[in-house]
């Protein structure tokens, strides 16, 4: 029974020691709690021997040692694409829902940040799993996260990140795409040459690992981030050993069904490093389609991808959040 429930039962004459029950209870809840709980930065309460997980009505429960302030919980996704929401309680009672990426397409290792809230119980409900029914996953971090507090930007569980989310780091992977040839001389790793324009090779120019590429009007390139991150931004490089110039079209989705066109550039002739800026959104899927190329083998060629773009962000005027309503909605 909770507080509402307790405050409502009757006396009954018929029972004496209910009366003094009722006594103790009536005090209780006029008692004032004292919310006192631990602030302790970058401490991983998940690692204490302490915590406790308990499977409820389809979710995981997890408890910690006592009431304390965080502000990121990390856990590590199995198998496929996952959606998901979590809710947070002092009492096991009330619950406030933190995170909310039901509708949302989330793999492997989730990096979450939330408004800095006190809390004592932990609720993780898995709501879709592509592969089968199961929820599978494992918690590795609940804490007061400082280190990278100044990075991110956060409202209602959704983060606008200030550094680069599409790296192999950050659990960012190619999708489709064709690796060129020269990769496959440079690299054993499979999972290297898969995400090869993940990383930042490209910077030496004598070590030339090639690119990723797709035919023009013959499939695309895509990357899929571990989340849903707020992006405003993202920066490529084209490859342009022999001067070679493309068309080309950006868009975005967080369920890879519904897709929007963030950059028309398929009448351009583009080559090199492109900066590209756009209506601040929610992101999870990239696509870049080449539509022109000047290649003699009628190819689209991607040597790099980050989001968001790290040279132009710092002389970005920052925008206003936008309506989370109007976020959230858009499909």
């Amino acid at each position: 029974m909770d507080e509402e429930e307790l405050s409502e039962v009757r006396r009954s004459e018929l029972v004496r020691s209910n009366i003094i029950i009722l006594d103790v209870i009536k005090k209780s809840l006029t008692q004032t709690l004292n919310n006192r709980g631990r602030l302790e930065p970058n401490v991983n309460f998940a690692q204490e021997d302490s915590i406790e997980h308990f499977h409820i009505d389809g979710s995981t429960m997890i408890m910690l040692n006592q009431p304390s302030s965080i502000n990121y919980i990390e856990m590590e996704l199995y198998d496929w694409n996952f959606s998901y929401y979590i809710e947070v309680s002092i009492d096991k009672y009330s619950w406030f829902r933190v995170i909310d990426h039901s509708n949302y397409d989330c793999r492997s290792t989730q990096r979450l940040w939330i408004n800095r809230i006190y809390v004592r119980y932990i609720r993780i409900v898995g709501t879709k799993n592509t592969l089968n029914k199961t929820f599978t996953f494992k918690i590795l971090k609940v804490m007061y996260n400082t280190d990278k507090l100044h990075l991110v930007e956060i409202k209602n569980g959704l983060v606008a990140p200030k550094y680069n989310v599409a790296l192999p780091s950050m659990d960012a992977t190619v999708i489709k795409g064709i690796p060129n040839w020269i990769i496959y001389r440079m690299e054993k790793s499979l999972e290297k040459i898969q995400n090869n324009i993940l990383y930042d090779d490209y910077k030496n120019f004598l070590f030339d690992r090639g690119y990723t590429y797709h035919e023009v009007n013959l499939g695309c390139i895509e990357v899929q981030l571990a989340q849903p991150y707020v992006l405003s931004s993202m920066r490529i490089l084209l490859y342009d050993r022999h001067k070679y110039t493309y068309g080309y079209t950006v868009h975005v989705s967080v369920n890879h069904k519904d897709w929007d066109m963030i950059i028309d550039k398929s009448n351009k002739s583009c080559r090199s490093w492109q900066s590209l800026q756009f209506e601040q959104r929610l992101v999870v899927y990239i696509r870049i389609t080449g539509v022109q190329s000047s290649d003699t083998d009628r190819t689209f060629n991607l040597k790099y991808l980050e989001a968001p773009d790290q040279v132009s962000l710092d002389s970005i005027i920052k925008k206003p959040w936008k309506s989370m309503l109007s976020l959230l909605n858009r499909k």
